[in-house]
């Protein structure tokens, strides 16, 4: 993260045009960065990265709305092939009945309390707020690997950058060397 506090963010445009999308309207946005150090850590305490992304959703929820019965419609993308989201959603608010609507290959929904709660496939090109959250996800990703390879650049200036994807990750890793990165390993590899 550093030079976090230097990044000036782009903007696409000076003045940006209001958006109404009937009958959604955003009330926040929020967002969990899992790092490969906390993935590892989790790893070695037993929880595997399936489990850690799923407490990271718990947590939004729980942030998003605090009590369901305040009422509230959330729509997420399905995590993986994962079909079943009660037990996330009973253990996100203890003591309130969770109803399952549907657990189906395309969407899981469920209701608890006020509040309706879906898990879809491909929930993108189905709800218009699940797309701008997966672009600023994405976002907040282009902007971490914007600051990992100022870092190591700045380091050793005959470093190329990484996108961080599998294939040029194993490219940089190797270009960086293997005694370099020993130290660095739990920081930049989700092992």
């Amino acid at each position: 993260m550093a030079g976090a506090e230097h990044l000036r963010l782009p903007l696409a445009a000076d003045v940006l045009p209001d958006w109404n999308q009937v009958p959604a309207t955003p009330c926040g946005v929020q967002g969990r960065l899992l790092h490969p150090s906390q993935l590892n850590a989790a790893k070695r305490q037993g929880i595997n990265r399936a489990a850690a992304e799923l407490d990271a959703v718990r947590e939004l929820l729980v942030a998003s709305v605090p009590d369901p019965r305040q009422g509230a419609a959330i729509t997420c993308d399905r995590l993986g092939g994962r079909k079943h989201y009660g037990d996330l959603l009973t253990r996100t608010w203890p003591g309130v009945v969770v109803e399952i609507l549907e657990e189906s290959a395309p969407a899981c929904r469920y209701r608890s309390a006020a509040t309706t709660i879906g898990f879809l496939v491909g929930g993108e090109s189905q709800a218009p707020l699940v797309a701008v959250a997966s672009c600023i996800a994405k976002y907040a990703r282009e902007l971490h690997m914007h600051l990992l390879n100022a870092h190591w650049s700045g380091r050793f200036g005959w470093l190329a950058p990484t996108a961080g994807y599998p294939e040029d990750a194993k490219r940089w890793l190797h270009q960086l060397g293997a005694g370099t990165v020993e130290a660095w390993r739990d920081e930049l590899v989700r092992g």
